[in-house]
């Protein structure tokens, strides 16, 4: 909420007193002790009520009648007057069936209520003068609200005011029929939903938190926590840029992503997977199938019982602690450097690189698989109950307690390196990017009209940049991690830091990072980011072009989520230019990162060709060097491109994908391929990989160099028109050594699209 609400929100009637003092929240984010006591909070029956808000004693209200009520504030200026009201709009819904909310301001509560209406209370507080003043600024404003489509459309009127400082706060309290769908948004507020029994869909500039619920569920917070500890059986794909989530006692189907934040994943008989970028990922207990990969952090694990489904957890860039109690069982495997008093066996290789090493804890049972690129993992036995233990408490998700997380208590400072926090890696950051592709189809359009600057970007601080990757196994981190996917409101995250912030608002320009929409999409290609080099506005160019096509995670939500990934996010967070790369990435290339709805991303060469030309001719783009690249099912599109738009490049870079849309391979023969892909990549094998470089070889007579990425920058690979760079043990992470390398941008600029390709 804006600052004017530190002093609290007047919750009147039924709902009773609600105090948002800021001090709650700055504990939570200082006290240490107080993270680990409410690491995964209990919230046991759902209310209403901040679950840490507790009521000032030196707050006192007032009835002055007509439905308004005065607060009399203390502060450290002394002692104010806040006016409130309590409004309660009502409608039939028998024949409504969904419930959409759009708003700039407010904290929302929602649940399910009275089965053939829908009530919205609305909670304002005035800081006017007197009550006279507050009725009379009340007056000038109210919602929009319209029916459509058989559902109820709700606007806030808040932007008409005359003077928004005068708007303390508000606060909306909503109840509905059980079996509706709901979708609320709002850009300066929290959320707290529960009891709905239809698909829900929530976004906030803040935080959100969920109790059970009878439908899936879709979270999106923009530099907010998510809570879900309070049983939850249904579907929910959870995602915050800038914040933490915490889930627990779930029996369904979790996905929990995170841009520079935490997951934190507590017993649970669902499913649960957790992807992070630029964040750590804590885990209590395994109580049934779960995994989660990290870009650029750690993965921290305690055990106090058998593993009561299998796992698989990987970190790029760095490593995996596990902490078990003696007595369990299961069966451990792991590709990484071991820090243990365990005896490994190495297990058989049947996909080539580093083989597994495994260990049977009593016996055997769950699998526990662990993954590291560049870090290692460290198992040791601990005793739950020993006082030496006792910082590792805080991860039992049945220690109740004040929820830090459900109070927006971002508890991210001081839980890291929560197990051991002199072994907190602050090692390279890695990349990444994608799940497994999948087909999709979508309509076709007619148009091209863009619209720039439509969409504001969110994301998390910068943390130096990084790429998210696939949950498998990643690759070695060289360098600033890039972020892997995401879904972003329509306005810059709180978290956004201010070099990202400048980079990704507004139109095209110079160093900047702008979203275009397509104002009539074609088929699934609904925009693009646009980043034009620094030097742009003093050079006369023209400047390569490089097309960059984002994995899995890049798919679906809004084209601004892409700056919050990938190679767009470099250019988003890299300000040193006495990096070489970052003098080559910012300076150099004209980038355009495309964004689909659904499907592969060569579905529409010709909306692609057509971007290609503005570039060309509004943005002194060079028609003949421009390259394609993209990572996993980018990786895929990549090779697509070249099938179909064959002779448009002058070099293409699929990495981590498979050329199964590429129908002749003569059509890169006069193209130059850098193809990147580890040996070991169980997600697109690497037989991929090599097929497509055997059919290149066959009809152009000439071999590929091959190289590990540690060997291309003694190598003489500027001269090489086809190159594959491969590690043996990094998964299917191959963009990270990529794309953070000099050597790459070099090799791209040294690239001219062929003559007879005309």
């Amino acid at each position: 909420m804006a600052p004017a609400l530190a002093a609290g929100i007047l919750g009147l009637g039924v709902w009773g007193f609600r105090s948002l003092g800021s001090e709650e929240s700055q504990s939570a984010d200082t006290d240490h002790s107080a993270v680990q006591a409410a690491l995964f909070p209990s919230l046991g029956s759902f209310r209403f009520e901040d679950p840490a808000g507790q009521v000032n004693p030196a707050q006192v209200t007032t009835d002055l009648g007509d439905g308004w009520q005065g607060l009399e504030v203390q502060s450290g200026e002394g002692t104010r007057m806040l006016f409130g009201q309590s409004v309660v709009h009502r409608f039939s819904a028998t024949e409504l069936r969904a419930l959409k909310m759009d708003l700039s301001l407010g904290d929302v509560s929602i649940k399910a209520g009275n089965v053939d209406s829908i009530v919205v209370t609305v909670q304002s507080q005035w800081a006017t003068a007197d009550l006279a003043g507050a009725k009379e600024v009340a007056s000038g404003v109210s919602p929009v609200v319209e029916t459509a489509q058989s559902g109820l459309q709700w606007s806030d009127g808040w932007s008409s005011l005359p003077n928004p400082a005068l708007l303390a706060g508000v606060e909306y309290r909503v109840e509905v029929p059980e079996s509706m769908e709901t979708e609320i948004r709002t850009l300066d507020g929290s959320i707290t939903i529960a009891g709905i029994g239809g698909n829900a869909s929530v976004e906030a500039n803040g935080r959100i938190v969920i109790g059970q619920m009878g439908g899936a569920i879709e979270a999106r917070s923009n530099g907010g926590n998510i809570t879900m500890v309070s049983g939850n059986d249904q579907k929910a794909d959870l995602l915050t840029i800038g914040g933490d989530i915490w889930v627990a006692n779930s029996g369904g189907g979790v996905r929990a992503r995170a841009s520079d934040g935490d997951v934190y994943l507590g017993r649970s008989t669902g499913n649960l997977f957790a992807q992070v970028s630029g964040g750590d990922i804590y885990v209590s207990e395994i109580g049934g199938p779960a995994g989660g990969h990290t870009s650029g952090g750690n993965v921290y694990m305690l055990l106090n019982d058998s593993p009561a489904g299998d796992s698989n957890f990987s970190s790029a860039g760095g490593s995996v602690f596990v902490r078990v109690r003696e007595g369990i069982a299961g069966t451990i495997q792991t590709r990484a450097p071991l820090q243990s008093t365990l005896e490994f066996q190495e297990l058989p290789s049947t996909q080539g690189g580093k083989p597994f090493s495994q260990c049977d804890l009593n016996g055997g049972g769950a699998l526990l698989q662990y993954v590291c690129s560049s870090g290692v993992l460290n198992i040791e036995f601990t005793d739950p109950n020993s006082k030496g233990d006792a910082r590792l408490t805080g991860l039992d998700p049945l220690g109740a307690g004040a929820s830090a997380a459900a109070s927006g208590g971002k508890g991210q400072a001081a839980s890291k390196g929560l197990l051991d926090p002199a072994e907190s890696s602050e090692s390279a950051r890695g990349l990444g990017g994608s799940t497994a592709t999948s087909k999709g189809h979508a309509s076709s359009a007619k148009g091209l009209d863009s619209s720039p600057g439509g969409e504001g970007s969110a994301s998390g601080p910068s943390t130096g940049g990084g790429l998210s990757g696939s949950g498998v196994a990643s690759g070695p981190a060289s360098g600033p991690s890039l972020g892997g996917s995401g879904s972003a409101s329509g306005q810059a995250s709180p978290g956004l830091s201010a070099v990202a912030l400048e980079r990704t608002s507004g139109a095209p320009r110079a160093g900047a990072l702008a979203t275009v929409l397509l104002e009539n999409p074609v088929g699934n290609i609904d925009g693009y980011t646009l980043y034009l080099p620094r030097s742009f506005d003093e050079r006369d160019g023209p400047f390569p072009i490089l097309v960059y096509l984002q994995g899995a995670y890049g798919v679906g939500g809004r084209v601004s989520d892409l700056n919050n990934w990938g190679l767009a996010r470099l250019l988003r967070d890299e300000t040193d230019m006495g990096l070489e790369r970052n003098r080559l990435l910012l300076d150099e290339f004209i980038v355009v990162s495309l964004h689909i709805q659904s499907g592969d991303y060569h579905e529409h060469p010709t909306i692609v060709d057509d971007i290609l030309k503005r570039m060309v001719t509004q943005y002194k783009g060079d028609a003949d060097r421009i390259s394609v690249t993209g990572l996993s099912r980018g990786g895929h599109g990549t090779w697509g491109m070249a099938a179909e738009l064959p002779g448009r490049f002058a070099a293409i870079a699929p990495v981590g994908g498979h050329a199964g849309d590429m129908d002749d391979f003569k059509k890169v023969q006069n193209t130059a391929v850098w193809i990147a892909h580890n040996r070991d990549d169980i997600t697109v094998r690497f037989e991929n990989a090599d097929q497509a470089m055997k059919q290149i070889e066959g009809i152009t007579g000439k071999s590929f160099t091959e190289l590990t990425p540690a060997q291309v920058p003694t190598s003489d690979y500027l001269s090489q028109q086809f190159l594959l760079t491969s590690s043996a043990n990094g998964g299917h992470d191959a963009w990270t050594d990529l794309y953070t390398s000099a050597e790459f941008y070099k090799w791209l600029l040294a690239q001219k699209r062929a003559v007879e390709a005309e």
